[in-house]
């Protein structure tokens, strides 16, 4: 848009006449944009920069600025072009910016554009002849192939004959020089060689060969002989040597495969010769036609009698590896492998999907080192769940997939199933997928429950005290009785470093509270005398064991002193806070503080048992036996807002809460007749079996 500014000037005349003048002023910067070098493009020495600019009313000049400083160098013509000299200055990554100033004297800087600058290459190309073969007779126009390479890139490869330049060149591989000998002598004998030059300038010339110009009328017509002497099996599979001979009676120039009437593009020009063949392009079963073209010197050709072969690479796949189980820590997974073990191992590629069945799946990590089988998945949300599948492929091409394993970011539950006939410990993920027996020693293995961290497991085996990890390896024993004495409703300090725990014998006759080091060692009676000892819990700061002693809510410290009894009451459990204690006392439930005082009676119909703090203390979870069975209730801490969780006719027992409060785990034998796990909101919607098995499923406890 253009602003107009009106300047007025008053001029008094001797006739007393007013005039006034106008000035227009151009505010509209021009426009400028590089195009080229290329952004991301490695340049050296001298590098012309190009660029187009326009404005409305005229571009006076664009000007080169690198790394946001001035190099003064201006061009004020179209087309714009502004040289940088990067010999000058250090090899290193620099940004370009062209500046267009119009005639206004309006700016504009150009879409900025990132270049490395290398001059400092000093290592030549590679440069070999591979067709002909020195010592040939050639004739017409012939090709000479070549392969060259270099470290940063080659420029061009350039033919020279007799020691001169032909400038005869290529660009661009595979390189193939057209070379006229149509104006040599017939007979004579030329050096040939090709020369590769660098994008540095460097170069390096081939190994020399000598060629025989003959392009006098041809007189042969005899075409050579060819046969396949390949004698293996007629069935195949990966790749295969096709072998033949070949003679003429002026030369063989070269031999040429051919499958079901197609080149295969395989050529052979030196005896024994010697095609190999991949078959893993074709279908296992498919029986394909093979013949071997031989080319004279004067172009006359013969193909051998064909053969027939037969494609069957269903035996020879990459041995399939295994995921291991997927763990989740901090928002990524851990996706290991087993390592492959053929010695034609060539890559692992690992796909990732949100779906069961891998559709829409994508390539998330590949490499060619047989050792390498872990990846890390990062920015995985919570409550989330990925499948993942490793595709192991071979020298050949041939390939094999894994087995589809889940990850999942749910929160784990452990529990007890019987579904393999005696109890074992179990694990899945929140959402119930992913159920893994992790023991399943043909022994009752019974009561798991998470290490404070939920990095481990603690469970009882007939009597006795085992950890293990989340999948089940690493398993310890801390204790070693052979007599029927019970260990159980265990909990562990907030530390981690030891277990409390009741020990008791198989008639009931005594319970005592017990504490041990996290190895098993130094077992420490805290109850004393007492014989009937029951629900221990620990303080959130590990300092207080609460526990039930001949039915009196008893406290004590980690070492068994300072004992206090401060109520009547059972199944006493600190609040997250470590504030309260909630107890049940003759069907009821209470609350008071950690010394005792201020109890108060939450509830009043005798029928309520088990009471259990949400995790962050806003809800107390219990069994109420209000209409005839036990159901599931939610409550304030202070008692009110009583509410029905599950109203289902059966009984719905053994609850605990998801670590941030909004779901809970429990058990039922609603949907038969079984004990099922099932999972609902805190508010009791949405109730889902987890389990679903023609046996008992028990104990669930959620990862903390």
């Amino acid at each position: 848009m253009k602003l107009i500014h009106l300047v007025t000037t008053i001029v008094v005349l001797s006739i007393g006449n007013i005039f006034y003048s106008c000035e227009e002023v151009d505010t509209t910067p021009p426009t400028v944009t590089i195009t080229s070098p290329q952004d991301g493009s490695t340049v050296s020495e001298v590098v012309t920069i190009t660029c187009m600019s326009s404005d409305d009313v005229g571009v006076k000049k664009v000007e080169l600025w690198i790394n946001g400083i001035s190099t003064g160098t201006e061009d004020v013509t179209e087309p714009y072009s502004l040289e940088w000299n990067t010999s000058l200055i250090e090899d290193g990554d620099y940004t370009i910016i062209v500046r267009s100033y119009d005639d206004s004297d309006n700016t504009t800087d150009s879409n900025p554009v990132s270049v490395n600058v290398h001059n400092s290459d000093t290592t030549p190309p590679t440069i070999s002849i591979t067709n002909p073969q020195g010592g040939s007779t050639v004739s017409d126009t012939v090709q000479i192939l070549c392969n060259s390479s270099d470290n940063i890139g080659v420029e061009k490869v350039e033919l020279w004959v007799d020691g001169n330049m032909t400038e005869i060149y290529d660009s661009e591989s595979p390189y193939s020089l057209s070379w006229n000998t149509t104006i040599f002598e017939n007979g004579t004998s030329h050096i040939v060689i090709v020369r590769s030059y660098d994008t540095s300038g460097n170069t390096t010339d081939s190994s020399p060969i000598s060629l025989i110009v003959d392009n006098s009328d041809p007189s042969d017509t005899t075409p050579p002989t060819v046969s396949i002497t390949f004698s293996s099996s007629t069935s195949v599979h990966e790749e295969v040597d096709i072998t033949c001979i070949s003679s003429d009676d002026i030369g063989v120039e070269y031999v040429e495969l051919w499958v079901d009437g197609i080149t295969t593009g395989l050529t052979d020009t030196d005896e024994p010769y010697l095609f190999i063949w991949n078959t893993v392009s074709f279908e296992d079963g498919t029986s394909h036609i093979m013949t071997v073209r031989s080319y004279d010197t004067t172009g006359n050709t013969t193909d051998s009698d064909p053969i027939s072969l037969t494609v069957d690479n269903s035996t020879s796949h990459p041995t399939v590896v295994e995921i291991y189980p997927i763990t989740y820590q901090d928002g990524e997974f851990l996706v290991s492998w087993s390592q492959n073990i053929d010695d034609d191992f060539y890559s692992y590629t690992l796909y990732r999907s949100n779906s069961i069945d891998m559709t829409d799946s994508d390539l998330i990590f590949t490499s060619t080192s047989i050792s390498d089988t872990n990846f890390i998945v990062e920015g995985v949300n919570e409550n989330e769940s990925q499948y993942f599948q490793i595709v192991v492929e071979d020298i050949f091409t041939l390939s094999s997939s894994s087995s589809i394993s889940s990850g999942s970011s749910f929160k784990k539950i452990v529990f007890v199933s019987y579904r393999d006939g005696i109890s074992d410990i179990f694990l899945m993920n929140g959402d119930g997928s992913g159920q893994t027996n992790l023991t399943n020693s043909g022994l009752e293995d019974r009561d798991p429950i998470f290490f404070p961290q939920g990095e481990r497991i603690l469970f009882s085996r007939d009597y006795n005290y085992f950890t293990m990890n989340l999948d089940g390896s690493e398993i310890v024993q801390l204790t070693n009785d052979n007599t029927e004495i019970h260990r159980r409703s265990h909990v562990i300090t907030p530390d981690g470093s030891k277990i409390v725990y009741i020990l008791g014998d198989d008639m009931g006759m005594y319970s005592h509270i017990y504490i041990m080091d996290m190895d098993g060692s130094n077992p420490t009676n805290l109850s004393g005398n007492s014989s009937n000892n029951m629900s221990p819990d620990i303080s959130p700061d590990g300092s207080i064991i609460v526990y039930s002693s001949d039915s009196n809510i008893t406290t004590t410290d980690l070492i068994g002193n300072n004992k206090t009894v401060l109520s009547v009451g059972t199944y006493p459990k600190f609040s997250p806070d470590g504030q309260l204690i909630l107890y049940e006392y003759d069907g009821n439930l209470f609350t008071m503080n950690i010394d005792g005082s201020n109890q108060i009676q939450l509830t009043s119909d005798g029928s309520n048992i088990e009471p259990l703090f949400s995790p962050n203390g806003d809800k107390i979870i219990f069994r109420g036996h209000i209409l005839g069975y036990y159901e599931l209730y939610s409550m304030n801490p202070d008692g009110s807002d009583v509410t029905n969780l599950t109203n289902s006719p059966f009984q719905d027992l053994g609850p605990d809460f998801s670590p941030d409060g909004e779901k809970i785990v429990f058990v039922s034998k609603r949907d038969g007749n079984f004990d099922e796990i099932y999972l609902m909101n805190s508010n009791g919607s949405d109730p889902i079996n987890l389990t679903n098995q023609n046996s008992d499923d028990m104990n669930p406890r959620f990862q903390p």
